[in-house]
């Protein structure tokens, strides 16, 4: 009752194993929603034949109550072309954060009397903030930070530069200072880059940030999904990459002096 239709046609393509798990996660979650699967019988054979061919009943017919970014979700997970549904987990993960997190402020809206002023969260005095480009480069490679470090002073001489190898530490510098630019390693132990991304994005912090994704080579779900997260600059290690930095550099430093 749970299977996906290329795991029942046996045409799993090659790397996409996780696209039928996804798939069987969008059925739970149509269960867990609405009390059934959508297809239920007796005959296993009746159920795969309406898994290869028929459309899974849209959700909120059946719970209208629920909010529409969730059913178009669970919906998402269902579709028969494995290709159009999200390509990771970590896409799905991020989506019901902010789901979850939508749902929170709406209900935190609705019980704050009329006459209140929403309360907004105290910032750092700008007295507090040194002056200048800020630059934080986050990687657990001693050379590459020292690299990194290098190709920045060099169109930046005067960058406040702070370097981290951990992606708490990173958070924990963010919440100290948002960085005008962060170059950002993804393969980190603990929390990689991508967890990184999702929680600042999840708690609204380094919005006006460049962040700029710095890798041996990302894979193309990981891509993907930073994209979705609204990361569009990918950079590669490697001896070719001097160029990029200065240009996100000078870019950052122009975003900085407006």
């Amino acid at each position: 009752q749970y299977m996906s239709p290329e795991a029942i046609s046996n045409e799993v393509l090659s790397g996409a194993g996780h696209l039928v798990d996804l798939y069987a996660l969008g059925i739970v979650a149509f269960e867990m929603l609405t009390g059934d699967v959508p297809f239920n019988s007796d005959e296993i054979l009746e159920v795969w034949e309406k898994h290869l061919t028929a459309e899974v009943p849209d959700v909120r017919r059946l719970r209208p109550d629920i909010p529409a970014s969730l059913a178009s979700l669970v919906m998402s997970l269902v579709i028969k072309d494995p290709t159009e549904r999200p390509q990771s987990i970590e896409t799905v993960a991020w989506q019901l954060k902010q789901i979850r997190d939508n749902l929170t402020r709406m209900t935190a809206a609705a019980t704050v009397p009329a006459a209140t002023p929403p309360v907004r969260a105290a910032r750092p005095a700008a007295a507090e903030v040194k002056p200048g480009l800020s630059v934080l480069i986050v990687d657990d490679s001693r050379e590459l930070q020292r690299v990194l470090s290098f190709y920045v002073k060099k169109v930046a001489p005067d960058a406040d530069i702070r370097v981290v190898d951990d992606g708490d530490t990173a958070i924990e510098a963010v919440r100290q200072r948002e960085p005008d630019l962060m170059l950002l390693d993804l393969q980190m132990p603990r929390m990689n880059g991508i967890e990184v991304v999702m929680y600042l994005r999840g708690f609204g912090l380094a919005e006006a940030t460049i962040i700029a994704s710095v890798s041996a080579g990302a894979q193309e779900h990981d891509v993907q999904l930073l994209q979705q997260l609204g990361i569009t600059r990918f950079l590669t290690k490697g001896s070719g990459m001097q160029p990029h930095i200065e240009a996100l550099v000078r870019e950052a430093k122009t975003t900085h002096n407006r």
